[in-house]
């Protein structure tokens, strides 16, 4: 009983330790970030990645608004979820042309072979 009692006085007492946390955090995420970009600074087969990973991910960005269809690539919602449901429609409609241009291809390569 007594153990319970001292449990609900220390959840009642003031945030201190939270906020000591947070700014534990706010420090260590500090850190990492600096010990990231020495690393990447350092390492050129880490730039390489990371900017071999940011082109594709622009590629499929312009090849989404390539295939947008209506408003020039204008999302004429203004409800946040209505929105979020174009993005991902158009980004299935994308990656199912992909799909169709692999089999496409697939199907002409063994043909050919």
């Amino acid at each position: 009983m007594e153990s319970a009692t001292k449990s609900l006085e220390r959840a009642n007492q003031p945030a201190v330790n939270s906020t000591t946390n947070i700014t534990a955090f706010k420090e260590l995420g500090k850190a990492i970030r600096t010990l990231f970009l020495l690393r990447y600074i350092d390492e050129i087969a880490l730039r390489k990645t990371i900017q071999s990973a940011t082109n594709k991910s622009e590629e499929f960005n312009g090849f989404i608004k390539w295939l947008f269809f209506g408003g020039e690539g204008i999302i004429a919602e203004n409800i946040r979820h209505e929105q979020r449901k174009v993005v991902k429609n158009n980004q299935l409609v994308a990656n199912m042309v992909i799909l169709y241009n692999v089999e496409k291809m697939t199907h002409v390569l063994k043909d050919f072979g």
